[in-house]
């Protein structure tokens, strides 16, 4: 049996013991169930701005550096790194750093978009309203798209080979018993609830009111960093203490020095970021066109409307016309926050194409639901069969 085939095995009996958990979970909620498993279709305004989100995820890139760099000036890795155990890895203070990190980012997102707009969780989408019928959501779609997000993720590693996630790394090394609970912790608790409130809270819910200058930043910031992490130190393979910061490397690229591009990575960037240009000119180019005459259904020209540059929520077009365009615009949203979220598992290459599906279906789930909670109740049950997988199989 090669290895293809033990891996193939190992995914299986993992999803087959998580989905018979989530079926056992579905049982247990189904006397509890409404009439409707979905809520009607309803608009959710919010008032957080772009440049609140900009605050809000710079943080959440950054924090896990800082962090690790603050406890490790204070020898905390010092006292763990016993002959025994050894010096800890990078990834390794990634883990023990997440969940300090993870409260850090929720507790100043918070703050930001308190203070900036008076914005509650319950206007991300994190409510009990529902949430039982909510539950029951996420678990009908992991059921539905895991196996085939697995199969995709499968067959991208047979063509294009893969990179080790940094949890693979963590379990090759010495760890304390406490610390596999800390990955477990990782993976089933802090990973998706931070992720889910960033990408689909956060991030989702501003891009479903975004103006179209907020698209197209966001279509440039996406190919520039996705394009800078595409770039690859050749020094790092031999040796890795020389391998350079991004910035640093794409700097080397330009000089034509020692970088170099992973071509499939910056091909599937520059794909993503594309489909989501596209949604954007598919959706605005008639607005554009028009003008403010594009949402009035009557052809007489009627001054004083509202220039196209403002977001959505502060738009007060109405009739049939702009409700259509508002739920282009939630399609779009979920497009661009799946371009994102694709990019941030960009380093667990080739995962990011089998999580475009994923994606889309989380996205679609938090719009539709008009709650964080199915999206969640969704990551974690997939973050669970690669835990257990990674348990089972060991790391490979």
């Amino acid at each position: 049996m090669n290895d293809w085939q033990k891996e193939l095995g190992v995914v299986s009996l993992s999803y087959g013991i998580v989905a018979g958990a989530a079926l056992l979970m579905l049982l247990i909620l189904w006397p509890f169930r409404s009439s409707r498993l979905l809520p009607l279709a309803r608009f959710r305004d919010g008032f957080w701005t772009g440049g609140e989100v900009i605050i809000v995820v710079l943080f959440f890139i950054l924090s896990p550096q800082w962090i690790s760099t603050v406890v490790s000036y204070f020898g905390f890795f010092r006292l763990l790194e016993t002959p025994d155990v050894g010096v800890f890895s990078a990834e390794r203070k990634g883990l023990w750093v997440a969940p300090l990190s993870f409260f850090m980012v929720m507790a100043l997102s918070l703050l930001v978009l308190y203070a900036g707009s008076a914005t509650r969780p319950r206007d991300l989408g994190l409510t009990r309203v529902r949430w039982l019928d909510n539950v029951r959501a996420g678990i009908l779609a992991f059921l539905i798209v895991t196996p085939i997000v697995l199969g995709v993720f499968l067959v991208s590693k047979v063509w294009l080979g893969t990179e080790p996630h940094s949890l693979q790394t963590i379990y090759r090394e010495n760890l304390f018993p406490g610390e596999w609970g800390l990955i477990a912790a990782v993976a089933l608790i802090f990973a998706p609830l931070l992720e889910e409130w960033l990408m689909r809270g956060i991030l989702l819910g501003w891009l479903r009111r975004a103006s179209l200058m907020g698209h197209l930043v966001l279509i440039v910031l996406i190919l520039f960093v996705g394009g800078s992490a595409t770039v690859k130190d050749k020094a790092a393979g031999v040796n890795p203490a020389a391998a350079q910061a991004p910035e640093e490397k794409l700097l080397q690229e330009f000089k034509g020095q020692q970088a170099e591009i992973d071509w499939p990575k910056f091909a599937f960037v520059c794909a993503v970021d594309g489909i989501y240009a596209f949604a954007v000119f598919l959706t605005w180019a008639p607005v554009v066109r028009l003008g403010p005459q594009y949402f009035l259904e009557t052809a007489e020209p009627v001054p004083g409307q509202e220039p196209l540059w403002l977001p959505l929520h502060l738009m007060t077009y109405q009739g049939p016309i702009w409700d259509r365009f508002r739920r282009r615009c939630d399609a779009l949203a979920i497009v661009g926050s799946t371009a994102v979220f694709s990019l941030l598992h960009l380093s667990n290459w080739p995962a990011p194409i089998a999580l475009l599906l994923l994606a889309l279906v989380l996205g679609w789930l938090a719009v539709r639901t008009q709650s964080l909670v199915a999206p969640i109740t969704l990551h974690v049950l997939f973050n669970a069969v690669a835990t257990l997988g990674l348990f089972i199989g060991g790391p490979q």
